[in-house]
């Protein structure tokens, strides 16, 4: 088995160590060869990995929303006590007419969950992933 080197000095003239910027019958590097050259040595956190975005894509779509406590009708009442506003009667009427708060809450749920998707847009997604993986 033989092996190559792909050292400079076997692609051209010139070494690793004095490299030949111009001779005639290869071109000179453009400025535009050096702009790339650049890119590719970012430090690896500016340069996102597709399969953070997939990962980000599917925390997200698969987002769920719970409210924690024990929500009652008592307590809704009691936190809705002294407004006097037409949507405060109508929730009240709607919860003691259905004597528990379950399905509100699930509805609020169904209802919160495409907008706070949206909100949850990806730098803030990313910077939560580093967070996590920081701590």
């Amino acid at each position: 088995m033989t092996w190559r080197s792909w050292t400079p000095a076997l692609r051209g003239p010139g070494t690793a160590q004095k490299p030949v910027s111009n001779t005639r019958g290869i071109a000179p590097t453009s400025s535009v060869d050096s702009t790339v050259s650049a890119r590719l040595i970012l430090p690896p956190w500016c340069v996102i990995h597709p399969c953070v975005n997939r990962l980000i894509d599917y925390l997200r779509q698969n987002l769920m929303i719970d409210f924690q406590g024990d929500l009652s009708v008592a307590m809704v009442r009691e936190l809705l006590a002294g407004d006097d506003s037409r949507d405060a009667k109508t929730l009240m009427a709607k919860l003691t007419a259905e004597k528990n708060v379950e399905e509100m809450m699930l509805v609020l749920a169904d209802c919160l969950l495409e907008p706070v998707q949206r909100s949850l847009g990806d730098d803030l997604m990313r910077e939560q992933l580093r967070m996590y993986t920081e701590s």
